[in-house]
């Protein structure tokens, strides 16, 4: 028992700490993004900032239909194959193949259409250029992209962190003076240095196949990577146009001036989580990944990344909720404080999201991207009923309490399908950590809603502490 307590602690404190990196690397890429938004706005007005917004969407829309879910799908089979060295630098020049492929895809429909989305997006054909150039970032990223999979499915997390604060800084210190003095040229010239600082950081850590090269015949090799990755592809293109019905219905239901509330309080709920979510997941999903045949680790791994995730998301929601005037007023506003309720009830939906975002791992760990595509897909239809809903019979508030039901659904849904599929089983002390958490949030949310500041802050900061120590002991054992 001793044993198996200390390598359980021992698991926890690697997490805690992959966590802290990529958490802290999340704040500085935010930082640098804020202060390259200032230069933005302040030498390029709301022009640039415009351009900033189209070209980055057209990107992520086409980098989602062409690189076919590569990234988890690679991590996955990295992870699985990286105790066998020769089998590893073979499954490496196959990933690096199909990353190239898949980018150059990308690149060769942007230039083909380069004249179109000229006229459609800026009424003006001379402006086609800038899209062969947003072609090109397009392959610089899907190449980046390849890298990053290979690192994180190795476990080489200092590495990735490394590469992406070095690309951070270096596209910021060399865009701002392109803004300065380049005008909205600099704009798709900001887009292109990011990229290629990207790859080329990356590629300082790359991992080396002593022989083994990207080729053809390789492509052959990758069928079941691509085919996975595509069914991840499809889910994720459901979950985006999920949104996008929502937000396209919003609009006529009510107004765009209703449609900017929902984004920034959206904005607050969802990326405020996915920080931790996705910082969680990058060192989660390749160990789970690396030992997904065993039946006993997988239901170990998912009950425990499940506590150790309320036992650090918990005290985040409870601070959210304390400090959420000023998140609010420092972000946007005093207007925008018609949000309030809206992000005070929609924040508890952390609690199942984060729960349910683990188990969907079990899925994609397993390599079933069908039920992947399955699940995701019921759930997108799901979410855009209840919000709906939701909005129609409360307002903003409504989508709060949707967001709530909609992730509930999700993790029984998932639990259900995990059960069934893989024997996975969601022990009594974890779904005790659920309840525990879920009642501390919701009574911190009417606290903090019925009660003055001077005596619903204390209250939050008891559990808080609380957590705070648990976590505490897991750097450091002996606090």
């Amino acid at each position: 028992m001793g044993t198996r307590a200390a390598h359980k602690s021992s698991i926890s404190s690697g997490i805690m700490k992959v966590v802290s990196l990529f958490t802290s690397l999340q704040v500085v890429n935010v930082l640098c993004s804020m202060i390259k938004m200032k230069f933005v706005s302040l030498w390029l007005e709301a022009t640039g900032v415009g351009l900033f917004g189209l070209y980055s969407t057209i990107t992520e829309t086409l980098a989602t239909l062409t690189d076919t879910g590569l990234r988890q799908s690679s991590v996955r089979e990295v992870a699985s194959e990286r105790d066998k060295p020769s089998r590893l630098r073979r499954l490496v020049a196959v990933v690096r193949s199909w990353s190239c492929v898949s980018g150059l895809v990308g690149c060769v429909l942007v230039c083909a259409f380069s004249p179109l989305l000229a006229i459609l997006l800026f009424d003006d054909i001379s402006q086609w250029w800038n899209f062969i150039i947003l072609g090109f970032c397009m392959l610089v990223n899907s190449l980046s992209s390849g890298e990053h999979a290979i690192l994180q499915g190795l476990g080489r997390f200092k590495y990735i962190a490394r590469a992406v604060l070095a690309a951070s800084v270096t596209g910021l210190v060399i865009s701002i003076p392109m803004f300065r003095f380049f005008g909205h040229t600099s704009v798709i010239l900001s887009i292109l240095v990011y990229a290629l600082a990207g790859l080329f950081f990356v590629r300082r850590y790359r991992y080396d196949t002593q022989g083994e090269r990207p080729s053809v015949r390789k492509l052959k090799e990758g069928k079941d990577l691509a085919k996975i990755g595509g069914f991840i592809a499809l889910a994720a293109f459901m979950a985006q146009m999920g949104n996008t019905v929502f937000v396209t219905w919003l609009n006529r239901y009510a107004s765009t001036a209703e449609v900017g509330y929902f984004q920034a309080g959206n904005t607050l709920v969802i990326r405020y989580v996915g920080f931790v979510i996705s910082a969680i997941g990058m060192e989660f999903y390749p160990r789970l990944s690396a030992n997904i045949r065993s039946r006993m680790r997988h239901n170990v791994f998912v009950n425990h990344e499940i506590t150790l995730i309320l036992t650090a998301l918990t005290p985040l929601i409870l601070l959210f909720l304390l400090f959420r005037h000023v998140m609010v007023w420092v972000l946007y506003t005093p207007a925008f404080e018609i949000i309030l309720p809206f992000i005070t009830i929609g924040i508890i939906h952390a609690i199942f999201r984060s729960t349910s975002s683990v188990v969907a791992f079990s899925i994609v760990a397993k390599g079933d991207g069908k039920t992947y595509f399955f699940v995701e897909t019921i759930d997108a239809l799901w979410g855009v009923i209840l919000t709906i809903t939701g909005y129609r019979l409360a307002g903003l508030p409504g989508v709060g309490v949707a967001y709530i039901l909609w992730f509930l659904s999700y993790f029984i849904f998932t639990t259900v399908i995990c059960r069934r599929r893989y024997n996975l089983c969601i022990s009594r002390r974890t779904l005790l950590a659920i309840v525990l958490s879920l009642s501390i949030c919701v009574c911190a949310a009417f606290a903090v809603t019925l009660l003055p500041w001077y005596v619903y802050a204390p209250l939050l900061l008891v559990p808080v502490v609380f957590y705070l120590r648990r976590l505490m002991k897991l750097f450091l054992p002996k606090f």
